[in-house]
C-alpha cells in the first residue's frame, strides 16, 4: 500500500475491559457475601475504582462460618469496618510479603503476616488460599477465614465472636467511619491522579 503498512493476524483483536476488583468477585461467584457486604457498607464504588488497592477477600464459606454474621451485616458502622480491615492500600503482592511483616489495614487493624517453611501464607487467622488476583484497581488475595483482631494472638483458634464484639464496640462513631471512607476516596482518586 501507498499510505501505510498491512500486517496479516491470525485472530480476531479483542479489547476487553479491565477488570475491577468488584467485576473478579462478581464473575467469581464465590464472594457473593462479601459484595452484598460491600454493598451494605456503602464500598462498591470505593472499590470500583481507579487507584491501587489490596483485598483479602473471605469466601462465601469463610463467611458463612462467623455467627453472628446476619447482625453485622445489618450495622453499617460494623460492616464497613470489618471490610476496611480487609483493605490495605496499593498493590501487595504475595511476593511483598514477608514473614512476620505487619501491615495496617485501612480500617486501622494490623494483618499479621505468617509464612510457613512450605510456602503457605497466613494473614491473622486466614490462610491465603489463592493469591496475586490481579484486577485493574489493584489484587486480591482469597482467603479461607474472616479476619480476627484478637489480643495480638493470630492462631487459626481465635475466637471470632471476640472479633465481632470488637469491632462492634468500635462501630459507634458513623461519623468517624464517614470521614475514613471520603479520605479513602480522595486518597485514592490522588493516587491516581499522581501516577
Amino acid at each position: 500500500a501507498s499510505n501505510g503498512v498491512i500486517h496479516v493476524i491470525d485472530a480476531v483483536l479483542s479489547f476487553e475491559a479491565d477488570n475491577t476488583i468488584v467485576d473478579i468477585a462478581k464473575a467469581n461467584g464465590s464472594f457473593t457475601t462479601l459484595l452484598e457486604a460491600a454493598e451494605a457498607a456503602g464500598l462498591v464504588e470505593t472499590l470500583s475504582s481507579p487507584g491501587a488497592l489490596t483485598v483479602f477477600a473471605p469466601t462465601d464459606e469463610a463467611f458463612a462460618a462467623v455467627e453472628g454474621l446476619d447482625a453485622i451485616m445489618k450495622d453499617t458502622d460494623a460492616v464497613t469496618l470489618l471490610l476496611l480491615n480487609h483493605v490495605v492500600g496499593g498493590n501487595v503482592l504475595s511476593t511483598n510479603l514477608s514473614n512476620g511483616l505487619s501491615v495496617e489495614a485501612l480500617g486501622g487493624e494490623s494483618l499479621n503476616v505468617k509464612i510457613s517453611e512450605d510456602g503457605s501464607i497466613m494473614i491473622n487467622n486466614a490462610k491465603v488460599v489463592i493469591a496475586d488476583i490481579e484486577a485493574s484497581n489493584g489484587v486480591i488475595h482469597v482467603i479461607d477465614a474472616v479476619l480476627s483482631f484478637v489480643g495480638g494472638d493470630n492462631d487459626a483458634n481465635n475466637n471470632i465472636d471476640e472479633t465481632l464484639a470488637a469491632v462492634e464496640e468500635t462501630s459507634g462513631a458513623r461519623s468517624t467511619i464517614e470521614s475514613f471512607n471520603l479520605a479513602l476516596v480522595s486518597a485514592v482518586f490522588l493516587q491516581f491522579f499522581l501516577w
